[in-house]
Parts: structure tokens; sequence; C-alpha cells
């Protein structure tokens, strides 16, 4: 079987298809559509579609490329100097990912350190006003923290952890004390 050679192009120059009935072929517009030598000369149709420039036919330029020669030194070169930067850049991907791999190891090493972090609980324990009080404070944030606590320029805060038992009317007197110092009065 011997195969067309397709010496022509047909490209549609109105929007839409046009359709050349003797060679059963639809050119759509600005698509170029191959056509042979035989095709292009026998064809009544496609004859009149060129002169009421439906369709343009421009003839195919056959440029043969050139063969590749093994002795071409600059090309040689530029094929060394891209494969050796192929080498360099792989190399490069396997130190990002065994560093990918190393921090997933940290980020897992800190997760495990943060949960094994004990959470506290506080058991404030005290006698007001004839009565018995006790509250149970967990290790969870409060929801709000004020930006500015006021406390003052020349009041100084000292809190010691111990256990025992607190009275909150000793408690309550020191706070008051603290007040009228702040307050000048």
């Amino acid at each position: 079987m011997i195969d067309k050679v397709y010496s022509y192009v047909v490209i549609g120059m109105i929007t839409g298809d046009h359709f050349i009935e003797d060679l059963r072929l639809r050119v759509p517009y600005r698509t170029p559509v191959p056509i042979t030598d035989n095709d292009f000369l026998s064809s009544k149709d496609l004859n009149r579609a060129i002169q009421q420039k439906y369709v343009k036919v421009v003839a195919q330029a056959s440029i043969p490329s050139p063969a590749p020669t093994g002795n071409n030194p600059i090309l040689e070169r530029r094929i060394g100097e891209l494969q050796n930067a192929l080498k360099e850049s792989e190399k490069a991907r396997e130190v990002l990912e065994q560093k990918i791999d190393n921090q997933g190891g940290q980020l897992a090493a800190i997760l495990a350190a943060i949960e094994k972090i004990p959470e506290r609980t506080v058991v404030v324990a005290g006698k007001g006003n004839g009565a018995f009080k006790s509250e149970v404070v967990g290790g969870d944030a409060p929801m709000f923290i004020p930006e500015n606590i006021p406390l003052g320029d020349r009041a100084r805060i000292n809190m010691h952890e111990s256990e025992g038992e607190a009275d909150l009317e000793e408690a309550a007197r020191k706070l008051r004390e603290l007040r009228k110092r702040q307050g000048g009065g």
C-alpha cells in the first residue's frame, strides 16, 4: 500500500466550518488541513472556495532536518553540561529528601516529649466566713488573659509553690494590705 503524500494545506478563512463536497472535507476556521496534490488539482469545489475566499491553500515546504553528526564539539559539550546539571540536581533532591525525613523524626520526638509533660492539678482549700471551701484548678490555659494587668508601679508579688492548707481570711487580709499600699492610703 502506498502512503499518501500531502503537499498542500487548506486553511479555513471564515468562522465555523466550510465543507468541500467533492473531497468530502470539512475545513475549520484557521485550522490547517492537509490534502494531496491530486485532490488540489482535481477538485472543482476547492477551486470555487478559493475564489470565494472561503479557504486558502498553502503549499507545504519540506525542509530536510540536518542529520546529527558525532563530531560536533559544541553540541557534545552542551549535552555534557546538561547531563552534569541533571546529576547535580538529583543529588540536591536526595539531600533535601533526607533533611525532610530528619525533620519529620525531630518533629515526632518533640510531639512525644510534649505529650509526656504531666498536667498539673492544684487543689485550693481553706476556711472562710465559717465555711470550708475547696476549688480544683486544672492545668489548662485560661480562656482570656488581659494584655495589661494593673498592679501599680510599687507592687511586687512573690509566689512560692507549696503544699498545705491556707486560711482564706489571711489571704483576704494580705490582699487588702496590698491594695492599700498601691492606692497610697
